[in-house]
C-alpha cells in the first residue's frame, strides 16, 4: 500500500469488526481433576494404556522432583494457578525435568468478579487478578491487530474458550481430557492452545496462527486480477453493519460497531467455524477496495483530463 495513513485506517476498521460467541462458567485452572499419582488415572487403577490403546501416562498430582523416573517420553507437566506464570516437568530420556517459576502475587485490588473487572480503570501496570483461570491484567496496550499502547490504564481479562466441547480456561498441559482429538483454541500464538491426544492435554497452535506473510509459508499464491479486486470491493460495499454488545460482560461493555458473520456467511472474512471474523482477511479485503477505488479515481482524472483538454484547444475550421 502506498499511504500507511490507509493501512492504519485498515487495521483499526478491522479491529472494530471481531464478532464471537462468548459465555460459560469458567473451571478452575489449577484444580487437580485430571491429575493422577502414578499408576492411576481420574482416581482410577490404569493399567497404563488409554481406552484406544495410547499411553496414558498422566502427570503426578503435584510437581515431581527433578531427576525422579517417567515412563511417557516427551509428555510436559504444568502447575500452577496462573495461566501466565506456570512450573513445567518434561519427561525427558526416562527421567523429570523441572523448571519451577516464582510468581507475582494477584494485585490486592482486584474486583470480586471478572465480569466486575473488565473495562475498569486499575492502578498498577501489568498487575493481574485470576479468576479460575481466565486472568485480567492491567495494561493500556492492546496487541491485535495492531500492537499499540495509549490512554489510561484498565483491567483487560481473558474471556472462556465458547465451545462446550473445551474447557473455558485453557488447560494444564498434562492434565486428562475426555475427547480425543479435541481441539481448543486460547489464542493464535504458537503453542498456547491445546489438543486432547493419548488422553492428556498437548500443546497446539492455532490452524491459521497469527498472521504470516512470508513466502516461504505459503503455496498455492494467486495474485488477484482487476475483475477479483472489482467482487471483492463489491462484496465489502454491501456488508450489513450492525451495533452490538458482547453477551460476556467480561470482554467489553461498551457498543461495538461491525458485521455478524451468519448475516455473511459466504465472505471471504467469514470464519463459521471458529465463530469469528478473519481479521487478517478483513484487512486485506479493505486494501482491495482501497485499490479499487483508486483505480476508480485514476481513471475518471484521465477522463476529465480528456474533457479539458477538449474544451482548451482552439477552434479549427470556419466560423
Amino acid at each position: 500500500m502506498k499511504s500507511s495513513g490507509t493501512r492504519e485506517i485498515a487495521a483499526m476498521i478491522a479491529a472494530s469488526l471481531l464478532v464471537a460467541g462468548c459465555g460459560s462458567n469458567p473451571v478452575p485452572m489449577n484444580s487437580d481433576a485430571g491429575r493422577s499419582d502414578a499408576g492411576h488415572v481420574d482416581g482410577r487403577p490404569s493399567d497404563g494404556k488409554a481406552s484406544d490403546g495410547a499411553a496414558a501416562q498422566v502427570c503426578p498430582a503435584a510437581l515431581p522432583q527433578s531427576g525422579l523416573g517417567c515412563s511417557r517420553e516427551g509428555l510436559v507437566c504444568e502447575y500452577g494457578d496462573n495461566p501466565r506464570c506456570l512450573s513445567t516437568a518434561t519427561c525427558a530420556q526416562g527421567r523429570w525435568q523441572v523448571v519451577t517459576v516464582k510468581c507475582q502475587a494477584p494485585d490486592p485490588s482486584c474486583p470480586a468478579t471478572r465480569e466486575a473487572a473488565a473495562g475498569q480503570t486499575c492502578q498498577t501496570q501489568d498487575g493481574h487478578c485470576n479468576y479460575a483461570g481466565l486472568v485480567c491484567e492491567c495494561t493500556n496496550c492492546i496487541k491485535y491487530p495492531v500492537e499499540r499502547c495509549s490512554g489510561p490504564l484498565t483491567w483487560h481479562c481473558d474471556a472462556p474458550n465458547p465451545d462446550p466441547g473445551c474447557p473455558p480456561a485453557r488447560p494444564l498441559l498434562g492434565a486428562t481430557c475426555p475427547n480425543e482429538g479435541q481441539y481448543c483454541e486460547y489464542g493464535c500464538e504458537p503453542d498456547v492452545s491445546r489438543q486432547c491426544s493419548g488422553g492428556v492435554w498437548l500443546p497446539a497452535s492455532s490452524p491459521y496462527g497469527c498472521p504470516i506473510s512470508t513466502r516461504t509459508a505459503k503455496k498455492d499464491i494467486r495474485y488477484l486480477g482487476d475483475d477479483d479486486l472489482a467482487r471483492i470491493a463489491k462484496q465489502v460495499q454491501h456488508l450489513r453493519l450492525a451495533t452490538y454488545r458482547y453477551r460476556d460482560p467480561a470482554i467489553d461493555k461498551r457498543r461495538h460497531l461491525g458485521f455478524i458473520i451468519e448475516d455473511n456467511p459466504h465472505c471471504l472474512a467469514t470464519d463459521l467455524d471458529k465463530r469469528q471474523v478473519d481479521l487478517y482477511s478483513f484487512t486485506s479485503m479493505v486494501l482491495a477496495l482501497a485499490q479499487q477505488q483508486q483505480k476508480e479515481i485514476e481513471d475518471l482524472r484521465r477522463q476529465v483530463e480528456v474533457l479539458r483538454y477538449g474544451l482548451q484547444r482552439p477552434a479549427t475550421g470556419p466560423r
